[in-house]
């Protein structure tokens, strides 16, 4: 059996698949219990349910939205719905809907897995990324896709999409993912349209060390900070991603603050097209010391 593979600040977990795989597909039509491809659950939330460490959850393509709200009260009850990772499960999209995948069939940039924000399906692809937040189509969708990660997560293979945190905090952070002094890996995913008031478009990471690697951050905005990623005392490790046509008031790729001890680094990553109302079209640090390197800006504003 595989073993998931988690690296956090330097230090390899190992932990291995014993308890087994759960499978998702929205367009299963069995037993809905999630013991096999034909049989799979048809929510992701069905599977985070019943998942213990060790567990694999394989998701087949197609969209899947959030149904729990994990007993938050201070919001709209539906938009504070999200997915929320699992300590010790790994969420492994990008299956084809076959019915019999395996884990060589697996490819997120053919089988697109989509973890999305827009509850009622109606958000209009036409709005430009500087008005997403004032998008009237956009006013049900959720405060975040995802949050409140345990320390050993792993979400790999998937895009996330509709988020839209523009309630009070921390509903103003991290429309696409809200990591708050948690320590999630992610790994192969997309973040595009999602919004934040203030920070993290895309991303927000406040305290933790996530590790975020081969993922794309694309058309995100914040009217604040961070239209891709917002970092805040957080040591945050970002390798091998892309930042393109991100949109903030400052820092439209990225945005750091008070990272002051060089724990933050930002390697081999793109940022192209981004731009920001005030300062740091590519990046904005305020108070903040990343190391970045090997990295390519070009076109932003």
């Amino acid at each position: 059996m595989k073993a998931l593979f988690i690296v956090i600040v330097g230090l390899s977990i190992v932990i291995p698949c014993a308890a087994g795989t759960i499978y998702v597909d929205c367009g299963a039509g069995g037993a809905n219990d999630g013991s096999s491809w034909a049989d799979a659950f048809v929510e992701l939330q069905s599977g985070l349910d019943v998942a213990v460490a060790g567990d694999e959850i394989w998701v087949a393509e197609g969209i899947y939205k959030p149904t729990h709200n994990y007993g938050l009260s201070d919001g709209d009850p539906n938009r504070l719905k999200h997915f929320r990772m699992k300590n010790g499960v790994g969420i492994c999209g990008g299956f084809p809907d076959t019915g019999s995948a395996v884990w060589e069939d697996r490819d997120p940039n053919t089988y697109v897995t989509i973890l999305s924000g827009d509850l009622l399906g109606n958000d209009n692809p036409a709005m430009p990324v500087e008005d997403l937040l004032s998008d009237p189509t956009r006013a049900d969708n959720c405060y975040h896709v995802l949050g409140w990660a345990d320390p050993i997560t792993v979400l790999d293979g998937f895009t996330i999409t509709g988020g839209n945190a523009n309630g009070s905090w921390p509903h103003e952070a991290g429309g696409g993912m809200y990591n708050f002094q948690s320590s999630p890996t992610v790994t192969n995913c997309r973040f595009s349209r999602n919004s934040a008031t203030i920070y993290g478009g895309g991303m927000a990471n406040g305290g933790g060390s996530p590790t975020v690697t081969n993922c794309t951050f694309t058309g995100n905005r914040a009217n604040g900070y961070g239209g891709g990623m917002w970092n805040m005392e957080s040591n945050t490790t970002v390798s091998n991603c892309t930042f393109s046509g991100n949109s903030a008031l400052w820092g439209g790729g990225m945005s750091n603050h008070e990272n002051w001890d060089n724990s933050l680094t930002v390697t081999n990553c793109i940022f192209s097209g981004n731009s920001a109302d005030r300062d740091g079209g590519g990046i904005c640090n305020m108070t903040s010391n990343p190391m970045v390197s090997n990295c390519t800006f070009s076109g932003n504003s």
